[in-house]
């Protein structure tokens, strides 16, 4: 079944989060779309999705269960392979303190990205296939 990361394209920081997956999930089947693509915008009203851009910067969609904020990143970890998909056991903390620490991260994305210089990187023509467009 494919799973879908969804993220903000325009984020330095999240095309790296795009590369990271890339490199370490367990299947070809984890396929990627930016948040401002048609097919995203599709797939968000399909699931009835509604997300605060400036807040959130990740969606997951597993198995057709839609996962938003701390929830998509974690969850997304937990298809990666060893040791990454330890990052599971954080689903134990209550999903408003682990949304208070993404938040966090999420409202600054950019500008640790800029400070970080962190850039977009386009994905070797091997994994290009992993990302969805439309």
């Amino acid at each position: 079944m494919k799973s879908y990361f969804l993220y903000d394209g325009a984020c330095g920081m999240c095309h790296s989060s795009v590369q990271f997956f890339m490199k370490f999930s367990k299947s070809k089947s984890f396929l990627f779309s930016s948040l401002d693509s048609s097919f995203t915008q599709d797939l968000l009203l399909k699931h009835s999705i509604s997300y605060d851009q400036a807040l959130e910067s990740a969606i997951y969609i597993r198995e057709g269960v839609v996962h938003q904020k701390s929830s998509a990143v974690l969850w997304a970890l937990s298809d990666c392979v060893f040791p990454f998909n330890l990052a599971k056991v954080f689903l134990i903390l209550p999903k408003g303190t682990r949304d208070f620490f993404y938040g966090l991260v999420a409202k600054r994305r950019h500008s640790i990205s800029k400070g970080l210089n962190i850039k977009c990187e386009l994905p070797s023509s091997l994994d290009r296939s992993r990302i969805i467009n439309e």
